[in-house]
């Protein structure tokens, strides 16, 4: 059997700043073919791969989620296929008929129709690709040279007027994609941030403090951060490498916010005084002067389900929480509110003697914060004042002794099984919440709303725990799509993390 890769064409300009290929699902798909071939159901998804549906907002989900087995799709016929290279005059772009027959998270194990032989005409392609088309599309495009053609092979062992019957009779009471199929390509890159643009984030030494950062580069919905050298006094200026964040990440914040909300600010006098402007007219009401550059409050804000909340957080309430800037992504610590802020904002951090030094605000509404008793529910480590484990933290005692109030359950997010749509054995591509870098990685257990996720071929001290609805979630062949590299697996024998990271800049000068 042999089963094609069709080469990946980006629709339109291919994104700036993408990284250089580590490694691919190519060769898995390989294997996924022969499963799907064998496969006798009207299922599209029949391997272990998370379906598109499983993830919260991905690129194209609502064009893909309707995709079903036996979709009639038009694809343009790749370029080394002798009818291009040898048969057709140059200003023909020949398109044929495919049958989608199986789907690995964005990848479509497709296959010409016409094909007679078993295990002639398969072959997988990227949904994003820009070769891919709706039924219809070379028809309407015919005066632009496209036209049905079948594959080189396929052209021999018919005549003209057999394959056109063909044609029809495969096409008639089928099933094909909508009119908006070709207008897909135009999520792959939206971003609501752009190059350039300037946000505030926490200080990487003191995450209590804010300080200005700019947008280096986008990529799909992730942003890459560098400080602002020129909002920031050169002795407070830190270097932080590797700042990639999701769009709706919790630590970006609008230029303003740390002096509107009051919190603690390293820049220089002369940002401070244009933010001060900032704050002076959000708080009574008149036009706010934001620079061209500057990120916008509604711009960051747009991403929130409920901006008017109703929980009525206060001070010295406690619960449970991912520590967004711990290395250990696999546990939950017992956490403290120490400031109800405005615009439903909560400073936050992990109970213990540097708790203010180690707190970071976020918005009411984030998905890393759990009520009291969770971890124990759901079979999770909690870390206690000292960083002890749950052998050694007991709520009950340390409520009692100290006096603090266990935030409301119903001030959280709550999910049932049902709503959880991930299950263990699940493979998918996953942002490593430390490293920051995209690697293949399975679903090893669903811990109520939370999905413990293992890197393929790591340890398990690096699994990692992630909300069903994070965007660092992401369906196969996301990497590919968007231009940002995935990692290979880890061989069994490495003990530590030492992926290979290749920066925008070097991709793009090779």
């Amino acid at each position: 059997m042999r089963v094609v890769y069709y080469p990946y064409l980006h629709p339109g300009e291919r994104p700036k700043g993408g990284d250089k290929p580590v490694w691919s699902w190519h060769e898995t798909l390989k294997d996924e073919a022969r499963t799907a071939m064998a496969d006798t159901s009207d299922k599209l998804n029949v391997g272990t791969f998370a379906p598109m549906g499983a993830f919260h907002e991905p690129p194209m989900r609502g064009e893909l989620v309707s995709l079903v087995k036996g979709t009639l799709v038009e694809v343009e016929l790749p370029a080394n296929d002798k009818m291009r290279t040898d048969t057709l005059d140059k200003t023909v772009t020949p398109v044929w008929i495919a049958e989608c027959i199986h789907m690995i998270g964005y990848y479509i194990l497709a296959r010409w129709c016409g094909a007679k032989r078993e295990d002639e005409g398969y072959f997988w392609l990227h949904s994003a690709n820009a070769a891919l088309h709706q039924v219809g599309y070379a028809e309407k495009k015919k005066t632009s040279g496209y036209a049905l053609v079948p594959p080189f092979a396929m052209f021999l062992n018919e005549t003209e007027k057999g394959w056109q019957a063909h044609l029809t009779e495969r096409i008639l009471n089928r099933y094909t994609t909508g009119d908006e199929f070709d207008q897909r390509g135009s999520e792959i890159s939206r971003n609501k941030f752009r190059a350039g643009e300037r946000v505030e984030t926490i200080h990487d030494e003191e995450s209590s403090v804010l300080c200005p950062a700019m947008i280096k580069k986008v990529l799909g919905r992730r942003v890459l951060l560098e400080y602002s050298r020129s909002d920031i006094d050169k002795a407070d200026l830190v270097e932080k490498d590797n700042m990639w964040r999701d769009m709706n990440d919790d630590l970006i914040y609008p230029v303003g916010f740390a002096q509107t909300m009051g919190l603690r600010m390293t820049a220089t006098k002369k940002y401070m005084a244009h933010v001060g402007e900032i704050a002076a007219a959000i708080k009574n009401g008149g036009d706010v002067p934001y620079f061209r550059t500057d990120a916008k409050k509604e711009t960051v804000y747009q991403w929130r389900e409920n901006k008017h909340v109703t929980s009525s957080w206060q001070v010295n309430m406690v619960c449970e929480m991912i520590d967004r800037l711990d290395e250990c992504q696999n546990v939950l610590k017992a956490a403290r509110i120490l400031a109800v802020l405005p615009d439903g904002y909560l400073q936050i951090g992990p109970e213990g003697p540097d708790i203010v030094n180690d707190s970071f605000y976020v918005h009411q509404t984030t998905t890393i914060l759990f009520p009291v008793g969770y971890a124990k529910d759901h079979n999770i480590v909690l870390q206690g004042p000292k960083g002890d484990k749950e052998e050694a933290f007991q709520w009950d005692s340390f409520l009692k002794r100290t006096n603090y109030t266990p935030a409301p359950s119903h001030f959280f997010h709550e999910a049932t099984a049902s709503d959880v749509p991930f299950k263990a054995g699940m493979r998918l591509e996953a942002i490593d919440q430390n490293e920051k870098m995209l690697c293949p990685a399975t679903v090893k257990e669903v811990k109520g709303r939370l999905v413990l996720v293992a890197f393929d071929g790591w340890a398990e001290e690096y699994d990692q725990l992630y909300d069903f609805r994070s965007n660092e979630l992401l369906p196969c062949g996301w990497g590919e799509m968007v231009g940002h590299a995935l990692q290979a697996p880890a061989k069994p024998a490495e003990a530590v993390l030492e992926a290979e990271e290749v920066s925008g800049d070097e991709a793009m000068e090779e």
